[in-house]
């Protein structure tokens, strides 16, 4: 097989940001079991005992979207790789997300004649990363990037199809979105709230945005919401929203409001699951 112009026939591929389609993990099948529980244990606040650390279960693979080399990250010596050539050439290689086409999508947008990185592509661009690939959009000036990232952004939202979607002029953001920051359907257990608990409800939220980055079951998200028998008795309430991936909690007992520290720290950032940029910070990750 002849080297490919993406990893070179040398093992190597780029892998600069989140959510590239061409990266995964993979664990042992007699691992999968331990990796699930210490998961649970840490949402949970617990010890991990003999287990390891989940992400220690991990290693990296690659796809070559190009020629469909496999670069698997090695056991004994990670960050180094071995590669693995398939038989077959052509046909479908890169398979995506699960999710297919309905993949929320992120979309970014940014006008700088000042950058060097566009002068050759003007200084207008409109990213959309697809969950299979990146599709990038160049522009002349600033309305016509403004208006094709808006119009797109629309379609997306009216579909259901997107996650997030930024967009800088000159260096700096004028407009921000986010799927997790829409109004939200009211869930039956805010119709339980007063103010005061909504209050703090929300501010718990806030505070532990970032659990929600490193919370394992992202479909799920990191909050439980639970009523339960008040200390005076049945016939009263008991309201508490737990952060299942810190173990800190608000509680509401017959609308007397208090607060649990988190069973542990969070992990030190050398780490941590998912690196966010600052500029994306959500709430602090103080309990």
């Amino acid at each position: 097989m002849s080297a490919c112009s993406t990893c070179h026939g040398g093992g190597r591929i780029w892998d600069s940001t989140d959510h590239e389609p061409w990266a995964m993990h993979i664990i042992s099948d007699v691992d999968a079991e331990d990796y699930w529980e210490a998961w649970m244990r840490k949402g949970r606040g617990q010890d991990l005992g003999a287990l390891m650390d989940p992400l220690d279960y991990e290693r990296s693979l690659y796809q070559c979207p190009e020629c469909g080399r496999l670069l698997v990250e090695s056991q004994d010596d990670p960050g180094s790789f071995y590669l693995f050539v398939p038989e077959n050439e052509g046909g479908p290689i890169v398979t995506g997300p699960a999710a297919g086409d309905r993949w929320r999508h992120f979309l970014s947008g940014r006008f700088d004649p000042n950058d060097p990185g566009f002068a050759r592509m003007g200084p207008g661009c409109v990213i959309e990363h697809t969950g299979k690939n990146w599709e990038h959009s160049y522009f002349e000036t600033l309305d016509e990037t403004k208006r094709y990232f808006f119009k797109r952004l629309e379609e997306l939202r009216q579909g259901d199809l997107l996650e997030s979607a930024v967009l800088s002029e000159f260096g700096k953001a004028t407009y921000r979105w986010d799927h997790d920051d829409a109004e939200p359907v009211q869930e039956k257990w805010e119709l339980y709230l007063s103010e005061s608990e909504m209050a703090a409800v929300s501010d718990f939220r806030a505070r532990h945005g970032m659990c929600k980055w490193y919370y394992p079951y992202p479909g799920d998200g990191p909050f439980s919401y639970e009523i339960i028998p008040s200390s005076a008795g049945l016939e009263f309430r008991k309201f508490r929203v737990t952060c299942r991936y810190c173990g800190a909690f608000v509680e509401s007992d017959d609308g007397e409001i208090s607060r649990g520290a988190p069973c542990r720290e969070m992990l030190p950032k050398s780490k941590r699951r998912y690196a966010v940029p600052i500029e994306e910070f959500r709430g602090d990750d103080n309990g």
